[in-house]
Order: C-alpha cells, then sequence, then structure tokens
C-alpha cells in the first residue's frame, strides 16, 4: 500500500509530485533529448580498434627488427666467406674485399668494415642492412652484425691430405 492507503507500492524516487504551478513532477526528471543509453559501448569498441591497431604496429616492427638482424647476420657471414674464398690458401685472387662487396651486395646489404688482420689465415666483415619498415629505421636505425671466417689447420695434415689413413 502506498501513503494514501491503497494502490501499489512505488518506490520513493519514482514518486510523482506537483509543482506551484499545477504540472506534474517526475523524480528523477526525464530527459528532453535523445538517451544516452549504449554510448559507453561505442566509445569502449573504439578503444579496443586502437589498442589493437597499437598492437599490430608494435608486433609489425618487432618481426621487421628481427628479420633485419637475420638478413644482417647471413650477410655478414656470406661476406666474410666470399672474402675468405679469395685467399690464396683456397686458390684466391688475393683480393678478398671485392669478394666480400659482391657478396653482401647480394644480400641487399652494404659493407662497413673489414678487418684484415691475420690475412689469409683470418677475415672479418661488418655488414649494414636498413629495415624495411620506415618505424623501425626512424627508431633503431640501419642493423649491423660482424662475421669471422678463418682458416683452421687440420690437427693432422697428413691425414688431411690423404697422404696417410685416419
Amino acid at each position: 500500500m502506498n501513503r494514501d492507503g491503497g494502490g501499489e507500492l512505488r518506490w520513493p524516487m519514482h514518486r510523482r509530485a506537483r509543482s506551484d504551478r499545477g504540472d506534474e513532477l517526475r523524480w528523477p526528471p526525464r530527459r528532453l533529448v535523445h538517451s544516452d543509453r549504449g554510448g559507453i559501448a561505442v566509445w569502449l569498441a573504439m578503444a579496443l580498434c586502437l589498442w589493437l591497431a597499437g598492437g599490430v604496429i608494435v608486433v609489425t616492427a618487432l618481426t621487421d627488427l628481427g628479420v633485419a638482424v637475420a638478413r644482417a647476420r647471413g650477410a655478414a657471414d656470406a661476406a666474410a666467406l666470399a672474402g675468405m674464398a679469395a685467399s690464396p690458401l683456397a686458390g684466391g685472387s688475393g683480393a678478398p674485399r671485392p669478394a666480400a662487396v659482391e657478396a653482401a651486395a647480394a644480400n641487399a646489404a652494404t659493407l662497413v668494415a673489414t678487418e684484415e688482420d691475420g690475412w689469409p689465415l683470418r677475415y672479418a666483415v661488418t655488414v649494414s642492412v636498413q629495415p624495411l619498415s620506415p618505424l623501425v629505421v626512424a627508431i633503431a636505425g640501419p642493423v649491423q652484425a660482424k662475421a669471422t671466417a678463418a682458416v683452421r689447420p687440420a690437427t693432422d695434415p697428413e691425414a688431411a691430405l690423404g697422404l696417410r689413413p685416419r
């Protein structure tokens, strides 16, 4: 029962009252403009899309950086081996740098430095690879890798040459 002694019970916030002008008042007041129901869902959907886009960008950049590092390592190995193949001990021309530059260029890298101390038994190169993503280039710059190729003398030269059975 309500206060009048009849009818159904109403919550106090849904009471109806009359204003001084005689208009019926309602609590809470109804909005005369459109309803905002579901508005938070739109904002959450937009925030989720932004988070996902940011995640995709970060994963793509990290993947590109990993690929650039692998390409740099492979190019450095190829350049060092090509330089070592130019060794007179391997029957090469004796000029390791042109062979190393060619091998680095074939692997989309640039030869940055060479170390010829210990030549013709040892040759070291440093190459640089440019990542594909402009974001990675802006943050990390070009990726460098160093590799060394060396001739290791056999522990038993006669067996290595086939002069004596192993």
